[in-house]
């Protein structure tokens, strides 16, 4: 079957609208593709909030710390510190939250720090 290009749109934003973009760009989708889109769906891609440019850059070091790790406890710390600096930078992150609970449980399972140190703070960080 020979390719062919279905469909096309330019957008231009500000860094810090990265998740309205995706919002956007999935509503556009949807409607060129007729996709049937619930209430619910449509109101969460609606209310997506500007991101901080700074604490999602942090957030990324953080990600490629702790997927380079091997469960090595110094990578997994220095993956802390990136998303615990995100934080700081952007208190309402909730993905910097979520970056930390998940090294914290993986420091746990992988026994580099004591189950009951990283599990009560990755539950923490996750609430």
């Amino acid at each position: 079957m020979p390719e062919r290009h279905l469909w096309a749109r330019s957008y231009d934003r500000d860094v810090r609208d990265e998740l309205t973009l995706e919002s956007e760009v999935a509503r556009a989708i949807a409607e060129e593709v007729k996709a049937k889109v619930t209430p619910d769906v449509q109101a969460r891609l609606a209310r997506a909030r500007p991101v901080n440019p700074a604490a999602h850059d942090l957030f990324l070091k953080g990600a490629d710390w702790k997927r380079r790790s091997n469960g090595e406890a110094s990578p997994l710390k220095k993956a802390l510190e990136y998303y615990q600096q995100a934080i700081q930078e952007d208190p309402n992150f909730a993905q910097a939250y979520l970056g930390v609970a998940e090294t914290y449980n993986y420091l746990g399972d992988a026994n580099v720090m004591a189950s009951n140190q990283s599990f009560p703070r990755a539950k923490a960080y996750a609430r």
